[in-house]
């Protein structure tokens, strides 16, 4: 794995490219990049499509949740915040099998949201039919 990533956003109907952080790949980096997508845009989470890469969903229910108390039982100590997601986030990953160099298989995972959700936003927002070995999302 390389030292350095380009984490990529694109616009969708216009193809724009919205956000590029140059950096490891880490969770850390993964976090401000897509911190930079939500303070650059209305806030409101739109559809992501990534890669597998395990840190995503973590990194994308952090930056598109808030903590909503608990009410106190009226007995022993206050409960913690819990998080929630904010309902409109919709997510999905696709993974690339490849064997020798040659691709064998295309794996989708639906990680946020339903299979149609994310679909139909595909639809509605004109997303690309191809996209990058990046991160990259619909707002």
């Amino acid at each position: 794995m390389g030292d350095r990533w380009t984490f990529v956003n694109v616009l969708p109907r216009s193809g724009l490219i919205h956000t590029v952080h140059h950096g490891k790949r880490t969770q850390e980096e993964a976090e401000h990049f897509v911190q930079t997508i939500k303070r650059n845009s209305d806030g409101e989470a739109p559809l992501f499509l990534s890669d597998g890469w395990q840190p995503y969903p973590e990194v994308l229910e952090r930056t598109y949740s808030h903590a909503e108390p608990v009410p106190y039982a009226g007995r022993g100590r206050p409960k913690k915040p819990i998080r929630v997601v904010d309902a409109n986030l919709k997510y999905a990953q696709v993974i690339k099998r490849k064997q020798r160099g040659r691709l064998v298989g295309i794996e989708k995972r639906v990680i946020r949201g339903t299979e149609e959700e994310i679909l139909d936003s595909i639809r509605t927002e004109g997303y690309p039919r191809k996209a990058g070995h990046c991160m990259t999302s619909v707002i």
